[in-house]
């Protein structure tokens, strides 16, 4: 093992590199109170497997640096995901086995949920770790309240006073609670607490535990990233969840699993607690490995948004009848027939107005669409956004319903605002009727605000303006 320094993003990340160079890569990550030393004995088992393995510590921890005294310490979702990212581009590697469990374990979900791309597996411990702060004031279970009293702690002065002031005795303490049969010594903990008198680790630990909870400001430069992650996005990549079932502060997350589209297998350490790979190293490196193979044959749920083909204009047009028609609340056919022939015949709408009709493909096929126009007054948005040159837009959204709860219209949405800022657009406006409630909770989920000035009316029924800033 080396330890070893990189500058990336806007860290100079401090990390251990196991194994062969050349090896297949892995990034494993660490939580809160916890450092790289919970890999020790995962590292070996892997790399005699021929595996590289990384284990970065993270932002405030150990030697880990801020390049620019000007950076935010922040801790939230977004930044932990961004300084994985940055890694990766850092060491040049393109994909990588991804895992983690608390702190570590969200990052390794937010770079598998918004960037497959680069990751080839996922290991979770426990589970889906992408936060939904949007609901971070509903309250739990009281047990489940309880074991989160650290955090709650951290949301006042006295949190931070303490935290500055005893570091090893509240981290000691977490580590007792919650992992209740893990017979640690002396030596481990302190090997580990030496982490948390770097600089910033009082910063980055408060910030983190407000910022979730909605009581702290991120970090601007990462305002977009956490709008996508408010939508709370699926994870398509194969992955292998974990839980310890004498876990003190997580209760279990096997229902996370309508979260995971890939290849997805729960498991559950028997006595194990919150830190997972250093209780049960070899059973952690077991997944890292069953995650892999689960790589090598296919495991992942691609979904792949391109142009709609001739060939498929007739099937997203009856997709679109079916799914406005079914509309709670919306017009019949019956009722618009002029407005359900547009939809039947998309393909020919779209093209007439020099459109983009883009279609979002999962291996069953076609699983949803919409439609991106060239410019807002051929959209026929109504009000002032067909005036507004520098406006982009879509319209027309819809998912199959076998496919809802996948993030199909989630991923369209997205793909729109990425045309939009491609052609150089400075707004993205769209309308949204009342029926359409999956679709503004969409847009309310990822920014977008809504505009009364550009309300419409198509008939007795009110349309609903969005704008979004890009």
């Amino acid at each position: 093992m080396t330890l070893k320094t990189i500058d990336a993003g806007v860290l100079r990340i401090a990390y251990e590199d196991h194994g062969p160079e050349d090896g297949w890569p892995c990034i494993l990550g660490h939580g809160f109170p916890y450092d790289v030393h919970a890999y020790e004995e995962v590292a070996p088992i892997l790399a005699a497997a021929g595996g590289r393995l990384v284990v970065p510590y993270l932002r405030g921890f150990g030697p880990t640096r801020f390049l620019s005294s000007d950076t935010p310490r922040s801790g939230e979702q977004a930044a932990l995901g961004a300084d994985l990212v940055a890694l990766m581009d850092a060491l040049g590697i393109e994909q990588a086995i991804l895992g983690g469990y608390d702190w570590g374990g969200r990052a390794a979900c937010v770079v598998s949920a918004l960037r497959p791309e680069r990751v080839a597996a996922l290991v979770s411990g426990n589970s889906y770790n992408i936060q939904a702060i949007a609901r971070a004031m509903e309250p739990a279970a009281p047990a489940e309240e309880a074991a989160l009293w650290y955090q709650y702690y951290f949301h006042n002065e006295r949190g931070r006073m303490g935290l500055t002031k005893d570091r090893r005795g509240i981290a000691r303490l977490l580590w007792r609670q919650w992992s209740p049969a893990w017979a640690f010594d002396e030596a481990t903990f302190e090997r580990t607490a030496e982490a948390f008198y770097g600089p910033d680790f009082v910063d980055v630990v408060i910030h983190s535990y407000r910022h979730r909870f909605g009581l702290a400001e991120g970090d601007g430069s990462y305002a977009d990233v956490e709008r996508r992650l408010a939508t709370q996005p699926p994870i398509r990549v194969p992955a292998i969840t974990v839980d310890g079932d004498s876990d003190g502060v997580n209760f279990g997350t096997a229902h996370h699993a309508r979260k995971f589209l890939g290849a997805h297998e729960h498991r559950v350490f028997a006595g194990a607690g919150h830190n997972l790979p250093q209780e049960r190293p070899a059973d952690w490196a077991l997944a890292v490995l069953d995650a892999r193979a689960m790589a090598l044959a296919g495991g992942a749920a691609p979904l792949v948004i391109r142009d709609a083909r001739p060939d498929e204009l007739e099937a997203v047009g009856r997709m679109m009848v079916a799914v406005y028609s079914g509309l709670e609340g919306f017009p019949k056919p019956e009722a618009q027939p002029v407005y359900y022939k547009a939809l039947a015949n998309i393909g020919e709408e779209a093209a007439k107005a020099g459109a983009r009709l883009l279609v979002a493909l999962e291996a069953d096929g076609i699983a949803g669409a919409v439609v991106f126009p060239s410019r807002m007054s051929e959209h026929g948005s109504g009000a002032t956004a067909g005036d507004d040159q520098n406006a982009g837009g879509f319209g027309f959204l819809a998912a199959e319903p076998a496919a809802r709860g996948r993030g199909v219209a989630k991923a369209l949405v997205e793909r729109c605002i990425d045309l939009g800022r491609d052609a150089g657009k400075t707004r993205i406006v769209v309308h949204a009727t009342e029926a359409m409630t999956t679709a503004r909770a969409i847009l309310a989920a990822r920014g977008f605000e809504r505009t009364p000035a550009l309300d419409v009316r198509e008939g007795p029924m009110p349309v609903f303006g969005y704008r979004f800033a890009l």
